[in-house]
């Protein structure tokens, strides 16, 4: 081997090391910025969880979802922690922001407390009476509860169960409700809930159902995007130092995680993404490097009867 192969090979081995220093030090920035936010609100969350009965874990994961633990534009400029929109009760302070349209109106809060309250009672009074179902669910069924809220529509996206329970999982908020990790609501207890109450539950067995069997299939076998094989795979584009795969009917970040052999929690940090989401048809998905702006992600509309 020449020389000057050598020292290609050092160098590219070295750029290979610094690159993934630096990803792993922006994992672990991200994961100290969580961790001050649950330090910060968790005794509020627990407040409120006496309250009004909102699951400690849940209101948790739902502020740092929604806020992006604490730094998005509307956490910061207006304190709302959870997203709420002003909707035709609201008689506080409002401001504009784009959402699932430009310039929607928002809720503005004297403080994170006051958006912590709001969220509360957002819940358990909603007008049209979304939520109500939720609180008769044992509020250490962090699932169902998750599940409960993506059914009732707080989100229109299809992977915000998911992202919550992730959440919850990793950073063991579950311990703050008293549960463990998967606890689930006795068959015994489902059967005294109202039917809406009992869908939920239905909804969460089917869901943890599904997942099973999309990780035995995941583990066995080629590993496939679509219908495409490592072999033949046409979907990676390559840049100058940058490698990024464009998204294809059927892909999702397990299978193109899977595929190139890649870290799926560091996949959806690179790309800006909330664990769980998905992104949209067409979309570019950095392997290598992190992405300027998250890409387009598929969304399902609920229809709110």
């Amino acid at each position: 081997m020449s020389a000057r192969l050598l020292k290609a090979l050092f160098v590219l081995s070295l750029l290979l090391i610094n690159g993934q220093n630096l990803l792993k030090a922006e994992e672990s920035k991200t994961d100290k910025l969580i961790n001050e936010y649950i330090e910060r609100y968790e005794a509020l969350a627990m407040e409120e969880k006496e309250r009004t009965g909102v699951p400690a874990s849940i209101k948790l994961a739902q502020g740092l979802l929604e806020s992006r633990y604490g730094t998005s534009n509307l956490a910061v400029s207006a304190n709302n922690h959870f997203g709420i929109k002003c909707k035709k009760e609201w008689t506080g302070e409002k401001v504009l922001a784009d959402d699932d349209a430009p310039n929607e109106c928002f809720r503005k809060y004297p403080s994170a407390r006051d958006s912590y309250k709001d969220h509360s009672v957002f819940l358990k009074k909603h007008r049209l009476n979304f939520y109500d179902h939720l609180f008769e669910i044992d509020t250490r069924d962090y699932k169902a509860w998750a599940v409960g809220l993506q059914h009732a529509g707080y989100s229109t996206t299809n992977y915000y169960g998911r992202s919550l329970i992730y959440i919850i999982e990793k950073f063991k908020l579950y311990e703050l409700d008293g549960s463990d990790l998967g606890w689930t609501t006795p068959t015994a207890t489902g059967e005294c809930l109202s039917d809406k109450a009992r869908e939920v539950l239905d909804i969460k067995l089917a869901a943890g159902k599904s997942s099973k069997t999309a990780r035995a299939n995941t583990s066995s076998g080629a590993s496939r995007i679509g219908n495409t094989t490592r072999s033949s795979n046409k979907s990676a584009i390559k840049l100058p130092g940058v490698k990024v795969h464009m998204v294809r009917e059927r892909d999702n970040m397990e299978k193109i995680a899977q595929f190139y052999a890649l870290d799926l929690e560091l996949l959806y940090q690179l790309n800006k993404m909330s664990f769980g989401s998905q992104p949209a048809v067409g979309e570019r998905i950095y392997l290598n490097s992190e992405a300027k702006n998250p890409p387009q992600l598929k969304t399902i509309k609920y229809d709110k009867k």
